[in-house]
C-alpha cells in the first residue's frame, strides 16, 4: 500500500512508498532535529588524548553519558567533535546533488558523494593527506554507537549514524543504518544547507562552541517578536561543553565576545553582563514534519 505525502517547497507530492518517502526526506534534510539542537558531537575542533573528558570517557570503558533538558544521551566506542559533524552535515548537503541510492535490493540509504567535492566544501585541502583525514573521521563516525532516550518517550533507540562505506569507481558512499535511517520517518528533520559554508568558513580555536552554539538556535522558531533566551551556564549544558575550572567559563566568555560578528550574522547575540544570549532568528533554514503529520495534514486538505 502506498501513502500520499506532500513536503513544503522542494517535496513534491507524489504516490509513494514509506522507503521512498524517508530517502527524499533525507535528501532534502541536513540533520534530524533532535541530533542538532541537543547534539551528540562535542563542541571541540581537537580533543586530546590527555584532556579529562578523554580520560574520564576511557576509565568509564568508552562511555559517556549525559541528561539534558530534552532526554538522555549516551555515546559508545568514539567521542566525536564539531570536525565529524562538519562532515556529515557536508555529506548530506553534497547528497541533494549526488543522490541517495538503494543498497542493491535492500532496504538501506546509500548517501553518495565525491570525495573531492567535499573536501572543497569543507576547505580542508586537497593533498593525500586531507583525504587520508576524511577517510579517518568518516570511519570515527562509523564506530560511534549513540542511545538516546527522550523525555517524551520511555523507550530508547540505540544506532550508529553509518552502518558501512561503499568505495568504487563511481562514488564513494556511506551506508545510512536502519535504525538511524527510520527516524527521518518520525521526527522532524532540519536542513542548513543555505547557511552551511557560512558555518564552516567559522575558523579559528574557538570555532567548535560557535558553530556548536548557532546550530542549536537554529533549530528554534524565533523573530523580533518572539525571541528565543539562553542563559551561559543553560548553553554549556546543551552543547556539552567541557568545564572543569573556572578559567575554562572564563576563556569560552571571551571566545563569544572574540566571535561576536560570526554570531551576529546568524540573529544571535551575547550581553555579557547577564551571560544570556538573545536569538531573533535566521533566514533559509527549512524544517520538515514528521511523515505521520505530513499525511495528516494531506488528509485534512482533501476532508
Amino acid at each position: 500500500m502506498t501513502k500520499k505525502i506532500k513536503v513544503k517547497e522542494d517535496m513534491k507530492q507524489v504516490q509513494l512508498d514509506l522507503f521512498t518517502q524517508v530517502e527524499i526526506k533525507i535528501e532534502n534534510s541536513t540533520n534530524l532535529l533532535e541530533d542538532m539542537r541537543v547534539s551528540p558531537f562535542l563542541p571541540l575542533i581537537k580533543l586530546s588524548e590527555k584532556s579529562p573528558t578523554f580520560k574520564k570517557f576511557v576509565e568509564n570503558k568508552n562511555i559517556s553519558e549525559r541528561q539534558t533538558a530534552w532526554g538522555k544521551i549516551l555515546i559508545r566506542n568514539r567521542l566525536l567533535t564539531q570536525v565529524h559533524k562538519d562532515i556529515l552535515h557536508a555529506i548530506y548537503v553534497l547528497s541533494t546533488v549526488h543522490k541517495t541510492k538503494r543498497l542493491d535490493n535492500e532496504k538501506r540509504m546509500v548517501m553518495t558523494f565525491n570525495r573531492y567535492e567535499l573536501l572543497k566544501k569543507l576547505n580542508m585541502g586537497h593533498s593525500g593527506t586531507s583525504y587520508k583525514r576524511l577517510d579517518k573521521w568518516i570511519k570515527e563516525i562509523k564506530d560511534c554507537v549513540i542511545e538516546r532516550t527522550f523525555n517524551d518517550n520511555k523507550d530508547s533507540i540505540s544506532f550508529n549514524i553509518i552502518d558501512d562505506l561503499i568505495k568504487n569507481d563511481d562514488y564513494y558512499g556511506v551506508v545510512l543504518s536502519r535504525n538511524y535511517s527510520k527516524r527521518f520517518a518520525t521526527e522532524m528533520t532540519i536542513n542548513i544547507t543555505n547557511r552551511f559554508d557560512e558555518i564552516v568558513a567559522i575558523k579559528g580555536e574557538g570555532a567548535g562552541p560557535i558553530k556548536s552554539i548557532i546550530e542549536h538556535f537554529l533549530t528554534h522558531q524565533a523573530n523580533e517578536d518572539n525571541k528565543v533566551h539562553i542563559k551561559l551556564d543553560k548553553m554549556i549544558n546543551i552543547i556539552n561543553y567541557p568545564v572543569y575550572t573556572v578559567k575554562q567559563i572564563s576563556v569560552l566568555k571571551k571566545t563569544l565576545l572574540t566571535y561576536e560578528k560570526e554570531l551576529g550574522k546568524f540573529g544571535i547575540t551575547f550581553d555579557k553582563t547577564n551571560t544570556c544570549f538573545t536569538y531573533i532568528g535566521a533566514n533559509d533554514i527549512k524544517m520538515y514534519p514528521t511523515l505521520e503529520l505530513l499525511e495528516k495534514r494531506e488528509k485534512e486538505k482533501k476532508a
